[in-house]
């Protein structure tokens, strides 16, 4: 019998780390989730919020926009980008950190993974050339 690991939300509340978190969309008019990266470093996310970026699949809109090369090891399941331009913070409870067990690793419902060192330093540069 293995034993399974477990990861707790402190550890992967971390800049890098990718969630589906509840956004409101005012086409329909309800919260619906999205994947979002946190962006803010450990000390400017406080105990309470996160500073984060929207993960989208859809065309890039503007040269802010960062295609990620290594979406796969990210857990994404399709080609995306981070939309560097529309930072938002969002609120710690409000990600759903139920454990749960997937592949023998007991980790938070809500998060997804982890970005590579290259596309989280590409995404950390364009952040830093807005503000």
């Amino acid at each position: 019998m293995t034993k399974s690991t477990t990861i707790t939300s402190n550890e992967v509340m971390k800049q890098g780390h990718l969630w589906v978190a509840p956004i409101w969309s005012h086409t329909a008019n309800k919260f619906v989730g999205r994947p979002i990266v946190i962006t803010g470093n450990d000390s400017a996310n406080d105990k309470l919020g996160l500073i984060v970026n929207f993960v989208t699949r859809t065309p890039a809109r503007n040269d802010f926009d960062v295609d990620l090369k290594h979406w796969k090891y990210a857990g994404l399941n399709s080609p995306s980008r981070v939309r560097t331009s529309k930072p938002l913070t969002i609120l710690k409870k409000d990600l759903n950190q139920t454990l749960f067990e997937r592949n023998g690793v007991r980790q938070p419902r809500g998060y997804i993974g982890k970005l590579h060192e290259e596309d989280l330093a590409n995404v950390l540069e364009m952040c830093r050339l807005i503000y």
